[in-house]
C-alpha cells in the first residue's frame, strides 16, 4: 500500500514539471537581443564571397570629386548597375594629396566601418556608420590605404594599387574586387552586329578612324561623333567607360578599335615597344593619338600563338597600310 501511494505521488510531481500552462520564463531585461543585420544586394554578394568589404576602381579624371561623381562614372556601366553612388552624400568623400583615382570601398554590413589612411600616414577619414566611402588618392604608388574595423578593432587593412593598365592589385583577399572592367550587357548586343562584320570577313579587330576633334578625350566621346554617322551606326561608343579611353602624345586623331571576339587581349605599344595600355577582355577601345606620326601600334593577341599589330597612320582622312594586318576599316567614308 505504502508502495503505491508512494508512487502516485511521484506521478503527481513529474505531472508538475510538465505543466502545459506554466509560462515561458521571460527574457533577462539586463541583456540586449541579439541585433539583425539587413544586408542590401551588394553587401549580399561581399558576404557570399566571405569578404568584409567590396571595393569598385571608379576611374580617373582630372579635377576635385566635389565637383560631382557623375563626372567620374557618367556614361560608364557603373551609372546604370550602381546608380546608389550618384547618391553618396559628400560627408563619405574623402580626397588625398597628389590625387588621381576615384575608389570606392562598401562594407559588407552596417556592423563594419572604413577608416581612410593618406598619403603621409594620416588618419584622413574615420566612417562610424557602415556606410559605402568614396576616395580620391594617388593609387599609382600604392599610397591608398583602408583599415575595415569591426567593434573598433581592425579586420583588414587594405593597400592597393592603380596598375599601369588600370586595374586594382589590392593586397588583403578579404576585401573583394567588384570593379566594372568588362563589357555591360548592353554594350555587349550592341557589338554583336559589328564583330559578325569583323568575323565574316575573317579579321581579328576592326578599326575606324573618327576623326580630328581638339580637346581631351575625357571631355566624352560625342564630342567626336556628334551629328556624324557613328553616332548611330555604334551606339556602343557611348557605353564604353572613362578606363577604355587612351590618350597618347598631344594628338587629336581618334580611333575606335572592336576586338572581333571578347577572348582576345589587345595591347597598345609606342614605336619603341612601351606598353602604353593592355586590356584582357576585349572590349572596345578608344584612342586618342597623332596619326601623322605613326608612333602607337595595336597588337591583338587571338590565341597563345596568333598574333595581329597595326601601326595608326591616316592620309586624307582614311586609314593607310591595313592590307594583311588582320583588320577591317569600319571609318565610313563620305
Amino acid at each position: 500500500m505504502k508502495k503505491s501511494i508512494i508512487i502516485l505521488l511521484l506521478l503527481l510531481l513529474l505531472a508538475g514539471c510538465t505543466d502545459p500552462d506554466k509560462p515561458e520564463p521571460e527574457p533577462d531585461p539586463g541583456k540586449d537581443p541579439e541585433p539583425v543585420v539587413e544586408l542590401d544586394e551588394i553587401q549580399k554578394k561581399i558576404a557570399e564571397n566571405e569578404c568584409v568589404a567590396g571595393i569598385m576602381f571608379l576611374g580617373t579624371v582630372e579635377g576635385p570629386i566635389g565637383d560631382g561623381i557623375i563626372d567620374v562614372i557618367g556614361g560608364t556601366a557603373y551609372e546604370t548597375e550602381y546608380p546608389f553612388i550618384l547618391n553618396i552624400p559628400y560627408d563619405h568623400y574623402v580626397e588625398d594629396t597628389d590625387a588621381r583615382h576615384y575608389i570606392l570601398y562598401y562594407p559588407v554590413s552596417s556592423e563594419y566601418t572604413v577608416d581612410i589612411v593618406g598619403k603621409a600616414d594620416n588618419l584622413l577619414y574615420s566612417g562610424d556608420d557602415g556606410k559605402p566611402v568614396i576616395i580620391y588618392v594617388d593609387g599609382n604608388n600604392g599610397a591608398a590605404r583602408a583599415i575595415i574595423k569591426k567593434d573598433g578593432k581592425a579586420v583588414s587593412d587594405i593597400h592597393l594599387i592603380v596598375t599601369q593598365v588600370k586595374k586594382l592589385y589590392v593586397s588583403d583577399s578579404n576585401v573583394l574586387d567588384m570593379s566594372i572592367y568588362y563589357e555591360n550587357q548592353a554594350m555587349a548586343d550592341s557589338l554583336i552586329p559589328v564583330r559578325a562584320e569583323i568575323e565574316s570577313a575573317h579579321k581579328a579587330m576592326g578599326i575606324a578612324y573618327l576623326g580630328r576633334v581638339k580637346g581631351p578625350i575625357g571631355d566624352g566621346i560625342i564630342n567626336v561623333v556628334e551629328d556624324t554617322p557613328y553616332e548611330t551606326l555604334f551606339p556602343f561608343l557611348f557605353l564604353v567607360p572613362y578606363d577604355r579611353y587612351v590618350e597618347y602624345g598631344n594628338g587629336s586623331d581618334y580611333f575606335l578599335i572592336v576586338p572581333a571576339k571578347s577572348s582576345y587581349k589587345v595591347m597598345l605599344l609606342r614605336r619603341n615597344g612601351y606598353i602604353i595600355a593592355e586590356f584582357d577582355d576585349g572590349a572596345p577601345v578608344l584612342l586618342c593619338c597623332d596619326a601623322s606620326k605613326a608612333n602607337v601600334s595595336v597588337d591583338i593577341q587571338a590565341s597563345e600563338n596568333e598574333y595581329y599589330d597595326y601601326i595608326f597612320q591616316v592620309k586624307d582622312g582614311e586609314l593607310r597600310d591595313i592590307k594583311d594586318r588582320g583588320v577591317l576599316d569600319l571609318t565610313v567614308y563620305k
